[in-house]
């Protein structure tokens, strides 16, 4: 019996070269080549020897074991959207890198990824494979794979698909597994020195849509004539495989335990063995003879050091894995003593049942968690797109001429705001998922705008409450007329306001499970002014950066909040500058009043403006009832404000902001940098759309309960008369 396998074989002797002619002269024709971790970073496929970014390429052949190629391309996108370099991926947490692997399966790939990324750090891509081979998760295919993609290095790769492929056109007797040195020696003697990364992609994409496990379409393969296995006159017949051995199956009873505040108790598995670090309802194997609510008893009092009461069934699943098919019985129950101790695993947690979405866990855990939801009334909620950040506060207007201070309780006007509550309200009306950020006091103001934000379905996860500082009232004196002044903040008993102690280590807890699904991390300068705040604001803005969550910068420049005696209008110190400047520099959208252009840029023009920053951000400039400007790269324009009777102009700002954030997550691409000319349109409809959402705010009185609905905004564009239309002049 032939124990090795070889190119010189008499069927293959001399054919080497139409071999990588055909398949190359194929390849070209039909490939894939829409796979966007094979372009260059200008979109463009990269010609002989061009480099490539190994980055993306690294975390797509990680992904790509064990999956096939739709599933991995809407996580690889989202994955490098959160995570866009080695050092993102390194700075985050294990936690939300198994989260957002969630649903992938084979979960030891993205701990090993992750593990391997802070390895690579401060170090140079390897160009051999022992470089490669020398991270964890990977083997000498994907090394060769990354080499060949990256760097067009002449390595050879021996994946599933090529394996198929190679035992077909041999028409090998025995199974791959049992030839891997020979399969070896073929692919590297078949592999093209001179275009490796074209040949093992052709080669690849060979396997995947023409020499397929099932029903392959031999009529269209290059290696049609050369194939030993079509000459046979069954292909599907290899690659030959081992006689299969039944899979085991094992009942596994789970207990849904909720206690008496209707939390559910989750813990997270060790991180040996499989599906390490996730989370998951406690239970295990059924004993034989056993009854299942035994089972789960049992289980509950060795894991955890509980008791519970088992009650009704939940939900009763099957799910198979590679090495055994298990059911899994699921019974509601109730907890009833011991304090729960992770005695078989990391850690034990009671989460609110909406929150069970932030946590990463087991595919088949999905449709407990749906029942579970279901069974309580409750509606999984949709990932945050937008977090909101920064004070959340009340304008206590007094009295028309009167003094707010003084005044009695019943001729003064309290009003919700501060602008990223404003923001967030306002998202939440349009219809796009975000949360708030916060410190709030354990008082009447801190419980109303829990009411408010609860009602308005704002995630509220993240949000903290102060024993010791009030909520922060801003007095607002009115004159005659109805005009604005500042007159100084009211409940501060010599601690500060809340919203002034923001801090970083429950912050740093509770945001990354939000980043994971978000697109925008929206922020402003007002917490800057206290240090405690300011240091969680840059630590917000950090662990979005790590996440890939671009952060959306509304300057909202208010100087009393740094010195309560400073005028109204006085314009930002070098201190302030200074502590705004790093936001500044990552900001991906920037949004400024004219006058704060003009005191940051010396200049009203966003050309100017993006010009001045580093990373060349969109800008937008608002001013008032004016003419608002925009420069989104290659795009930019102007348009003048609606016209419309203003009842109070609070919150016209933060509701234009929202609206375009709005559009901007339904439209992610309206952010790209390019001159095309249907992008302008859409643009330029998006401020349109946030400008209707600012006049409809000033037609109401507060910041918060004129905000429109979508819907609203749209017919109130729809039926305002052509010639009233902001209509968008180049610049």
């Amino acid at each position: 019996m032939r124990q090795t396998l070889a190119v010189d074989d008499a069927r293959l002797s001399g054919r080497v070269a139409d071999l990588r002619h055909a398949l190359l002269g194929w390849w070209q024709e039909h490939g894939r080549h829409t796979i966007p971790w094979k372009h260059m970073a200008s979109g463009a496929r990269p010609g002989p020897g061009d480099p490539l970014d190994p980055y993306p390429i690294w975390v797509a052949e990680v992904m790509l074991q064990q999956t096939q190629l739709q599933v991995v391309l809407p996580y690889w996108q989202r994955w490098m959207a959160r995570f866009p370099s080695l050092e993102a991926l390194a700075a985050a947490e294990e936690h939300d890198v198994l989260l957002l692997w969630q649903g992938l399966g084979y979960y030891s790939r993205a701990r090993r990824l992750h593990q391997g990324a802070r390895q690579m750090l401060g170090q140079s891509w390897p160009q051999a494979l022992e470089g490669w081979l020398a991270l964890p998760g990977i083997g000498r295919s994907t090394a060769g794979s990354i080499l060949s993609s990256a760097f067009d290095r002449p390595f050879a790769i021996l994946d599933g698909n090529v394996k198929r492929v190679l035992a077909r056109l041999i028409a090998s007797p025995r199974p791959p597994a049992r030839e891997l040195a020979g399969f070896w020696r073929l692919s590297e003697e078949l592999l093209d020195p001179q275009q490796p990364r074209a040949f093992n992609q052709a080669l690849m994409d060979l396997g995947a849509t023409v020499c397929t496990p099932r029903n392959p379409r031999c009529g269209e393969c290059p290696w049609l004539e050369h194939c030993a296995a079509y000459a046979a006159g069954d292909p599907a017949q290899y690659p030959v495989k081992d006689a299969s051995k039944p899979l085991p199956f094992q009942v596994i009873g789970v207990g849904v335990v909720l206690n008496g505040a209707g939390q559910v108790l989750i813990d997270q598995r060790l991180n040996e063995g499989l599906l390490g670090g996730l989370w998951e309802f406690p239970g295990g194997k059924q004993e034989p003879g056993e009854v299942i609510e035994a089972t789960i008893a049992r289980e509950l009092m060795e894991e955890l050091a509980i008791t519970v009461e088992v009650g009704e069934e939940l939900i009763s699943l099957e799910h198979a894995y590679s090495h055994k098919r298990l059911r899994f019985v699921v019974h509601l129950c109730q907890w009833q003593s011991g304090e729960p101790q992770p005695l078989a695993c990391q850690q034990v947690q009671w989460v609110e049942p909406a929150q069970l979405s932030h946590f990463p866990f087991p595919a088949a855990n999905a449709r407990i968690i749906a029942a579970l939801l279901e069974r309580l009334g409750l509606q999984a909620p949709e990932a945050p797109q937008v977090i909101c950040l920064g004070e959340a506060l009340v304008d206590r207007l007094g009295p028309l001429a009167g003094d707010p201070a003084t005044a009695s309780a019943e001729l003064l006007d309290d009003r919700l705001g501060g602008a990223p509550a404003n923001v967030a309200c306002a998202l939440a009306r349009l219809g796009t998922p975000t949360a708030f950020v916060g410190r709030l006091g354990e008082d009447a103001i801190g419980d109303a705008f829990v009411e408010l934000l609860t009602a308005r379905a704002v995630d509220l996860s993240a949000l903290q409450r102060d024993a010791n500082r009030p909520s922060r009232i801003v007095l607002v004196h009115r004159d005659a007329t109805g005009e604005r002044s500042f007159g100084g903040f009211a409940g501060d008993q010599g601690l500060g306001f809340a919203d002034q102690a923001l801090e970083q280590g429950p912050l740093e807890q509770a945001l990354p499970p939000l980043l994971t699904g978000a697109q925008w991390l929206q922020i402003g300068s007002i917490p800057l002014a206290s240090p405690t705040a300011a240091q969680a604001l840059h630590r917000a803005a950090a662990l979005a950066r790590a996440h890939g969550v671009a952060v959306a910068l509304d300057v909202n420049w208010r100087p009393t909040f740094w010195d309560p005696a400073a005028s109204a209008s006085s314009g930002p110190p070098a201190a302030a500058v200074a502590a705004m400047r790093p936001l500044l520099d990552q900001a991906v959208l920037l949004k400024l009043a004219a006058e704060e252009a003009q005191w940051l840029f010396d200049s009203r023009d966003p050309k100017q403006v993006a010009a001045a920053l580093p990373q060349r951000p969109a800008v937008v400039i608002t001013d008032g009832g004016q003419q608002l400007a925009w420069c989104f790269g290659a795009h930019s324009g102007s348009m003048p404000a609606f016209a419309v009777e203003v009842v109070d102009s609070t919150g016209a700002g933060d509701a234009f902001l929202a609206g375009l954030l709005h559009r901007l997550c339904a439209e992610p691409t309206l952010l790209r940098a390019d001159g095309d000319g249907a992008i302008t349109d859409r643009l330029t409809a998006a401020i349109r759309f946030a400008s209707a959402c600012g006049a409809l705010v000033c037609q109401g009185a507060g910041g918060i309960d004129p905000q429109p609905a979508a819907e609203q905004v749209v017919a109130f564009v729809n039926t305002t008369a052509a010639t009233d239309l902001p209509a968008a002049v180049p610049r």
